[in-house]
């Protein structure tokens, strides 16, 4: 019998003693994910001594938590990496190349007001202009 097919009774110790509901999973069942913690309160499945509580509520020692089935499993699976088709590595490759190329178009000045800006701008109007890599 697995311990996710039933429900689960867990007594507050000293040492989580005021601690909230909702961290007191994340201490005790790191595999429950807080929207599954809200979702359990909402719902009425968690119980405290029991009555229905909410995730923000502190826990006293010695309280009685109702855990409900379910929440073992990771909440989150990793996705499968697949291999990529050779026309899709050279579009990449194409992109990263576009991507690269520098833009001539852009002038970058200093701050305005400062000598650097009037040198900038003396050398701007002088016909010169600096290419820049925007991020």
């Amino acid at each position: 019998m697995n311990t996710s097919d039933e429900v689960r009774n867990f007594t507050v110790e000293a040492d989580d003693d005021g601690i909230r509901v909702d961290r007191w999973f994340k201490r005790h069942l790191p595999q429950v994910g807080f929207g599954t913690v809200s979702k359990w309160a909402r719902t009425g499945q968690v119980r405290v001594d029991g009555k229905r509580v909410k995730p923000d509520d502190r826990l006293a020692e010695g309280q009685q938590i109702r855990v409900p089935p379910g929440g073992d499993a990771p909440h989150k699976q990793p996705k499968a990496k697949r291999e990529l088709k050779p026309a899709e590595i050279e579009q990449a490759q194409a992109m990263l190349i576009e991507a690269a190329r520098p833009r001539v178009d852009w002038t970058v000045l200093p701050q305005r007001g400062s000598a650097a800006w009037r040198n900038a701008a003396r050398e701007h109007r002088a016909g010169t202009n600096y290419d820049v890599d925007r991020l």
